[in-house]
């Protein structure tokens, strides 16, 4: 078994491996108490620490461990190269809080745990599209380095991007600030981005989550949850069988987001918000 197999073989079991995400999503659907999880065949036993947290404060913290545990096992198989594309997929996370320390008159002052901000210097004071841009900028001049059609994992990178961007917008509406700037000054900056079948994956994509986010108003767990789903799926169906270490690493880095985003609304609903 050449390297790259091997790679692969060790995502598909570490993808196929419980709490899948659509089994979150049924828990925080039928108001599962936490710590009946522990007793159910999906629950991972390492994850049984979330449920004698005490407060928010405290599962951020844990979720945060168990997060960096979860990306060190996996970054243990992987070549240089592909531990830089997953760092760098990993910021999609954050670029929401990254727009807000940019545009902030303290901009020193974050807690980002995946982006450097000196890599996004260049976006300061400016929109988000710029942030978008740069990110998968960088995640394209990665991929250069392998020879995988990479295309269609950007694509899937760049809906996760979009997805905070209309996240971002929707913490504005709900603050009542003003909204200056559109979805479509970030649509115009990912699409750039590809030539080929890439296309075809990013527009079928942004469709469905525009829909989703015109279907909803601002703020419920309905919204959150469809919008999750959706990118979930669309990125299972695109990328797990096409194989390939990239899409295979680029769908792993989507899961690993999203279910760490679950379990936090799962437990945080059980907990005092101090």
């Amino acid at each position: 078994m050449n390297d790259n197999l091997f790679i692969e073989s060790i995502l598909y079991i570490r993808l196929s491996k419980p709490p899948l995400i659509p089994d979150l999503i049924r828990s925080i659907v039928e108001g599962v108490v936490p710590t009946r999880l522990v007793d159910t065949e999906e629950f991972k036993l390492e994850l049984a620490k979330l449920t004698v947290v005490k407060d928010v404060k405290e599962l951020d913290s844990t979720l945060s461990e168990l997060l960096t545990n979860d990306l060190n096992d996996i970054r243990y198989y992987l070549p240089n190269t592909y531990v830089d594309y997953l760092n760098m997929l990993l910021e999609s996370s954050e670029l929401g809080l990254l727009h807000a320390i940019l545009t902030s008159k303290n901009p020193t002052y974050h807690n980002l745990k995946f982006i450097k901000l000196q890599d996004y210097e260049v976006c300061s004071g400016k929109g988000f599209s710029c942030i978008v841009s740069k990110h998968l900028s960088r995640l394209k001049d990665v991929c250069e380095f392998v020879s995988e059609d990479y295309e269609p994992a950007i694509a899937l990178v760049a809906l996760y991007d979009i997805l905070q961007y209309i996240r971002y917008l929707d913490n504005l509406d709900i603050l009542s600030l003003r909204r200056d700037v559109q979805v479509s000054d970030v649509v115009i900056e990912g699409i750039k981005f590809f030539r080929g079948v890439g296309a075809l994956y990013f527009e079928v994509g942004l469709e469905q989550i525009l829909k989703i986010s015109k279907k909803f108003r601002v703020g419920p767990l309905e919204r959150f949850i469809e919008e999750l789903l959706t990118l979930y799926q669309l990125s299972k169906d695109v990328l797990y069988y096409r194989g390939g270490v990239i899409n295979l690493l680029t769908l792993y880095g989507i899961d690993r987001l999203l279910r760490y985003e679950l379990l936090r609304v799962l437990f945080s609903r059980w907990l005092r918000p101090w």
